[in-house]
């Protein structure tokens, strides 16, 4: 699912992108977040993960800053928890933030 989504290079000053698979998951299971930085020389910090879940962050080390993807399994989804997000922090402070649908069923 995910080469298929990503095929084509990002260029500098594009938003980060941001997935989640599956978009439906019962209380307790699990989903793979995934965020995608383009390169750019601005970009100071990264955060990703799902609202009321769990979360991750890491600075970026601006001009020798990579295109960045980071892919991480979340484990035990809380009732309501979502959507996924993608955020980055550049060095004027400014905040991008993208969001994917992401939906968790409660029992």
């Amino acid at each position: 699912l995910f080469a298929v989504v990503f095929s084509g290079a990002l260029t500098a000053h594009e938003p980060p992108r941001a997935f989640v698979y599956p978009t439906v998951v019962q209380e307790g299971a699990a989903a793979r977040v995934m965020c995608r930085v383009p390169r750019d020389v601005d970009n100071r910090g990264v955060t990703w993960g799902v609202e009321l879940w769990s979360s991750s962050s890491m600075d970026l080390p601006g001009d020798r800053a990579p295109l960045w993807t980071r892919e991480v399994l979340f484990t035990h989804a809380p009732c309501g928890a979502g959507p996924a997000f993608c955020e980055v922090t550049r060095a004027d402070h400014s905040v991008n933030r993208v969001t994917a649908p992401f939906v968790v069923a409660c029992q």
